[in-house]
């Protein structure tokens, strides 16, 4: 285990450990784990699509390809925003990456963006994400999504459900699981989103 996260502090900066695992300008790594429950009081997590802000991204096999465990624990109270878009908590992923075993309660999303990964060539599995309020609905060239912003061939989300408060303000460009590029094969496995979205964007699901 690289990191076991206890604090608030920590989990906002779980990806600056990640980084000096790997010299490579664009790959984040290690093994990190959730040890209790955080509370965030509201405090804004800043969301990217990778974490060199005003840089072009470096491409698909780039990105975090370690684990993050969240053990079952809650992370309470988070806001998260961008001062772009596509960004999300965990940024892009690769083909070996793993997202699991979190839940995430009375989240603020700061719209045009991805709460957890903002590409996946890897695995989101056992993610609960309740959503309160949507301050930015998106619009046609950044949408919202709870899961995901953009889907690529290897993509896995098993076990995964999520809430959209009816109030949160949705908009035509809000998606429940996550947009898709047409084309692309996406797998999904006991996936479901309770709230009024637009569901998926177009492109094939492996159901």
């Amino acid at each position: 285990v690289t990191q076991v996260i206890k604090t608030t502090d920590q989990f906002m900066k779980w990806h600056e450990v990640a980084k000096t695992l790997n010299s490579h300008q664009d790959i984040w790594d290690g093994y990190f784990v959730l040890d209790n429950d955080l509370d965030f009081n509201g405090a804004t997590y800043n969301a990217y699509w990778h974490w060199f802000n005003g840089r072009e991204w470096g491409g698909l096999g780039y990105g975090f390809k370690g684990i993050f465990d969240g053990r079952g624990h809650v992370v309470d109270n988070l806001r998260i925003a961008t001062d772009g878009a596509w960004g999300s908590i965990f940024g892009q992923l690769t083909d070996t990456a793993q997202v699991k075993n979190i839940a995430f309660t009375n989240l603020v999303h700061g719209g045009k963006m991805a709460v957890i990964a903002s590409g996946i060539n890897g695995k989101i599995e056992n993610v609960y994400v309740h959503i309160k309020t949507i301050e930015n609905g998106g619009d046609a060239t950044y949408n919202t999504s709870v899961f995901t912003e953009f889907r690529n061939e290897s993509m896995q989300i098993v076990n995964c459900f999520a809430v959209i408060d009816p109030a949160a303000g949705v908009t035509e460009h809000t998606y429940g699981i996550g947009s898709c590029n047409a084309g692309k094969k996406v797998t999904l496995e006991n996936v479901c989103v309770v709230g009024e979205t637009k569901g998926m964007t177009a492109g094939t699901v492996n159901a």
